[in-house]
Formats: structure tokens, sequence, C-alpha cells
């Protein structure tokens, strides 16, 4: 019954029958053969909540929590943030029915493991708490989310007036260029908060380095966006490593009012050498 389990485990359920019945307790004992028994450092009792919190057993944790036998907020609220963590959503609202969990501990780790763990069942039911504060930490969520991709976990959080999605210099699409996250970037650019030319226009800068084109053809899209920064940077990026896709966008532009022929044409001629190149490597 126990084979391959680890020590942390084994450690976890010895601290759980410490607590039990002992004719259980010796049935299980009688299982786990050789295994050294000991309490655990912490309380016992935290770390079976923990662990069942983590695997989802519901029932475990209301016949804990009904005997009154535990702390669910012990150790700041462990079990809380890793029910959280792992997507126990029955776990994460019997817990928020106990007025002694705080969903807020630790500067509100709990939505912001969440958020980055791509929960986003988890991330929708703690923004139904005013406890919690889904901005924390310049708005790590929605950063965290959007450099990752985790379009779902984007788009609940776009729709809770407590999040900034131009937090910290407007990172959160800058992110999302430089990793090639198409449906966010899309997302944040049709939120008026959001400003892709923030910071020196990193977010096309990046894309372009990184052979984004469909980001790059996005951000074309907004006018605030300068595609000419620093002697058209991000075209000579993408020419030197030999983006295709990349300089074929800004090809298919040249005839954009956007950009002034000459300046571009100026701009592709300095860099003939390397434009040859690259195109004898494309083709």
């Amino acid at each position: 019954m126990f084979d391959g389990l680890n020590v942390e485990l084994v450690e976890v359920i010895v601290s759980f029958l410490d607590s039990a019945d002992q004719d259980v307790c010796l049935r299980v004992s009688k299982s786990l053969q050789n295994a050294t028994f000991s309490m655990n450092k912490h309380s016992p009792n935290s770390c079976t909540i923990r662990w069942s919190c983590e695997r989802g057993y519901i029932q475990l944790l209301n016949a804990l929590l009904k005997g009154g036998r535990v702390n669910p907020a012990d150790r700041n609220n462990v079990a809380f943030r890793h029910a959280c963590l792992c997507g126990r959503k029955l776990i994460v609202q019997a817990l928020l029915a106990d007025s002694r969990v705080d969903p807020a501990a630790n500067f509100n780790l709990a939505i912001r493991w969440a958020a980055v763990n791509n929960q986003p069942a988890i991330v929708e039911l703690l923004l139904q708490d005013d406890r919690i504060d889904p901005g924390a930490c310049d708005n790590e969520a929605i950063r965290s989310a959007a450099e990752l991709g985790l379009t779902s976990v984007v788009v609940i959080l776009l729709g809770c007036e407590r999040v900034d999605p131009a937090a910290n210099s407007n990172s959160a699409i800058i992110l999302a260029c430089r990793n090639g996250h198409t449906d966010v970037v899309d997302l944040l650019m049709n939120d008026p908060r959001v400003d892709p030319s923030d910071n020196d226009n990193d977010a096309i800068v990046f894309a372009c380095e990184h052979n984004h084109p469909n980001v790059v053809r996005l951000l074309f899209r907004d006018h605030r966006v300068n595609i000419a920064i620093d002697n058209y940077l991000p075209l000579r990026a993408a020419i030197t490593k030999g983006y295709l896709g990349v300089v074929d966008v800004f090809i298919q532009e040249l005839y954009s009012p956007r950009i002034r022929h000459h300046d571009l044409q100026c701009s592709i001629t300095s860099y003939t050498d390397d434009l040859s190149a690259f195109w004898q490597r494309a083709h």
C-alpha cells in the first residue's frame, strides 16, 4: 500500500496517526513495516491538514475541522495556499468559510500562486473575497500570468477593477511580447490602461529580437508604438538574426502612412550587407 512513498510523506502519515485511533495506527503501522515513527518537528495536525488540502481530500478536511483538532491557519495559512496552488476548489471554498483562515496571508501569496500556476477557477473564486488584494506586490498576479501566456487567468484578472495591467511600467505586455504570447498581447492591447510603447518601446524591440512576427503585427496596429525607435532598432535586430517573418512584417508596412518610406529605406540600405546575408540564409 505504501510502496514508493517518499520519507516526507511517510512523516506526514505518521504525524496523522499519532492523533488518530490507536487500532487504526496499529494496522497502518504494520503496513509500513520497517518505517521509523517519530513526531514531526511541526504540529502533527498542521502537516495532516496541509497534506489533505494539497491532495483534495475534502472529507478528511471536513472531519478534521469538525473535530476541532486542527487550526487551518497554522503556519501562516500554509494549508490554504497549497490548496490554491494545486487547484483544489472544494478545499478552498471550505477554508474560505472558516473565520480562522486568512486568504491574504503572506502578501496575498495564495492568489499569486494560483495565477502563476494556471488555476483560473481558483483565481476567480478568490476574487470574490474582499480580503484578497489581486494587485498585491505590484500586480504580480497578472504580470506573471501574462509572462507565461496564461490566457484564461489574464482574462479573469482583467475583469477585476482592482487589477492594474499597466503596473510596473507596463511589464505585463512587455513580457508577453518578449515570450510571443499573441493572445495575451491582443487582450492587453484592447485594455485602454495598457501602453505598449512604455519603457522605450521595449515591447516591439523584444518581439523582434525574439522572432515573434505575429506579435509585431499586433503592435503595428497601435499608433503609440514607435517602430523607428533608435533608427529602426527592432528591424535591424531582426535582419541581423535572420528572422524572415519579422522582416516581412516591416516590408509589408512599407506603404503604410505610418512609415516614412525614405527613412525605412535608408535604414535597410545602411544594413545592406546584413540584409544580403539574411536573404541568402532565408531562401
